[in-house]
């Protein structure tokens, strides 16, 4: 054996094999602990739920607790579904139009703020924090937006003939052109009225409000899983829900027509309907 030859000692050997069992031992417990930290999200919808019919359709405005434990989290996507479930059962898919949070208002109520079109948001671990969702009817949004726009293209062609005759209108003939203009305005409104609450969805009945939040970890090193999450509430509307919207949207597009004609900035009042016997599930 030459002498710059050392022999392997059979403790050495030893060491070395229980040495790397010791090592396999201790990443296995550390990967098994990294899986169990993985960060995770509770969700919680509130009872703080109501409809509105607006310039976008037939919107949903809703509340949800978030929080984030064994670490922070990133939230990628949200999708809200709306299913009636007594006879005749209906889905209808929402989308999350704006994200904001409730704020501090002028009176004893908060007030709405919106600071988002986009779902993504990064949520700090063990920090609460109340969302605010303004929801739209998916399938119906488009058609609420024509709507829309072919009642105030109505108004504003009527305007123009009302400028035209008002140009040429002899000062006796005023309160009754006043007259005929109101009449013409609520012609029109009722007109257009049966037509914008044949895309209002929203019928008496048992509804359940589920909502659902994709996130991931952004501490990952590898692929970032998502990960979902649901909550749901579920509540009732009741038979005058129908009637309520027709009676009040009628007030607010005579408002909004008055608005068009006499360029007038009077504040809308957008119809609203508050569920009944809201209770988690």
């Amino acid at each position: 054996m030459p002498p710059e030859t050392q022999p392997i000692l059979p403790w050495m050997v030893k060491f070395a094999f229980w040495a790397s069992v010791i090592l396999t031992v201790f990443k296995i417990v550390e990967l098994a602990v990294n899986i169990a930290r993985t960060p995770r999200l509770d969700l919680r919808l509130t009872p703080d739920v109501f409809f509105r019919l607006t310039d976008f359709g037939e919107t949903l405005f809703c509340n949800s607790v978030l929080l984030s434990w064994n670490g922070p989290i990133v939230i990628v996507e949200t999708h809200p579904t709306l299913d009636k479930i007594d006879s005749p059962t209906k889905s209808f898919p929402f989308k999350v139009l704006q994200f904001g949070q409730k704020v501090k208002g002028a009176g004893p109520l908060p007030d709405h703020y919106f600071h988002s079109r986009s779902a993504i948001s990064h949520l700090a671990e063990s920090k609460p924090q109340q969302a605010l969702y303004l929801c739209v009817q998916e399938k119906y949004e488009d058609k609420s937006r024509k709507a829309l726009a072919n009642f105030q293209k109505e108004v504003l062609e009527y305007k123009q003939e009302v400028l035209v005759k008002a140009a040429a209108l002899p000062a006796e003939g005023k309160d009754t052109f006043q007259k005929e203009i109101l009449g013409k305005v609520n012609q029109i409104v009722d007109k257009h009225l049966p037509l914008m609450m044949e895309v209002v969805q929203l019928e008496p009945g048992q509804y359940r409000l589920s909502l659902e939040v994709d996130y991931q970890n952004p501490k990952s090193r590898l692929v970032r899983r998502k990960r979902t999450i649901q909550s749901s509430i579920e509540f009732s509307i009741g038979t005058d829900v129908r009637d309520h919207f027709r009676v009040n949207l009628r007030q607010t597009l005579l408002v909004g027509a008055t608005n068009l004609l006499l360029d007038q900035q009077t504040t809308i009042t957008y119809p609203e309907y508050q569920p009944l016997q809201v209770r988690s599930v």
